[in-house]
């Protein structure tokens, strides 16, 4: 009798745990933007957890979940930012819903608040804070040749006392040309200052022709000035081979060599605070 006791105890231990992750799989698959699924599963999570009454049901409900967040940690291409992120606030999360069952609802409501804040701005920041660590290590530039799009060719590396902001991108990259109107942006910003000069710098990818990529940018009228590189060995040599790349040169050093954040949502590794904080060396 306490055999099959024990057994059924495990059973809906198993069947909690195993319920959780599939809910959270579901909405991933449904929704997959984390700025709605974060505040929505954690809620989930945090009512569920007010009707929990026994304390391993309680630890059942999300350690196999974050279990498999930590193992993801030690996967290529994982995003770092929003597994760190799951990792803090689930167990926090439920821990509230099992622990203050009898809170005041008002705390309750700032806290979902709250969490709705971390999915708005926590992601998108963690997320440049986690790719751009290095970023501002200086490098000597190799030499990156590039041709503009009237075929005259142009040197960057070699230019002295300006700032020179490069962002790479591919014809197959649909994050690039989102990002392009915020590029545009900042260029138009920057345009009439002569310490600076900003590019979009095509790569060739396979099966691409010169003509097919200037076809491609030339179609949105964008104001940016964009350059062309002949092969994809400008990428090897700044050891990147991610799009939209971002690579600033001040007097023949790579001084930024990292993601292209634009977002004003985001305050960490922002190119315009990149570029302002290159610009004030000089004054």
């Amino acid at each position: 009798m306490l055999l099959v006791f024990v057994i059924l105890n495990m059973k809906k231990k198993i069947i909690i745990g195993t319920l959780i992750i599939i809910y959270y799989m579901i909405l991933v698959a449904l929704i997959r933007t984390r700025v709605i699924v974060f505040p929505l599963f954690l809620l989930s999570g945090y009512i569920i957890n007010r009707f929990i009454k026994e304390q391993a049901l309680f630890y059942i409900s999300f350690i196999p979940l974050e279990i498999i967040f930590f193992i993801t940690l030690f996967q290529t291409g994982t995003n770092i930012g929003s597994t760190i992120i799951y990792l803090v606030f689930i167990p926090i999360t439920f821990y509230l819903g099992f622990n203050y069952k009898k809170g005041s609802f008002i705390y309750h409501l700032l806290y979902f608040l709250f969490l709705i804040f971390i999915g708005r701005y926590g992601f998108l920041n963690l997320d440049a804070v986690t790719k751009n660590i290095h970023s501002r290590k200086i490098n000597i530039s190799p030499k990156i040749v590039l041709k503009t799009s009237e075929d005259k060719t142009i040197q960057l590396d070699t230019i002295k006392n300006k700032v020179i902001v490069l962002d790479f991108w591919t014809t197959s990259c649909g994050v690039c040309f989102r990002k392009f109107p915020d590029f545009d942006n900042i260029y138009s910003k920057y345009k009439n200052n002569p310490k600076i000069e900003l590019y979009a710098v095509n790569i060739p990818i396979k099966r691409d022709t010169l003509g097919q990529a200037k076809k491609m940018i030339s179609y949105y009228k964008y104001n940016f000035p964009v350059l062309y590189a002949k092969s994809d060995s400008i990428p090897l040599s700044l050891n990147f081979n991610g799009y939209p790349h971002l690579i600033i040169i001040k007097n023949r050093e790579i001084r930024y060599n990292g993601t292209l954040v634009t977002s004003s949502d985001i305050i960490f590794n922002n190119l315009e605070d990149e570029i302002e904080l290159l610009l004030s060396e000089d004054k």
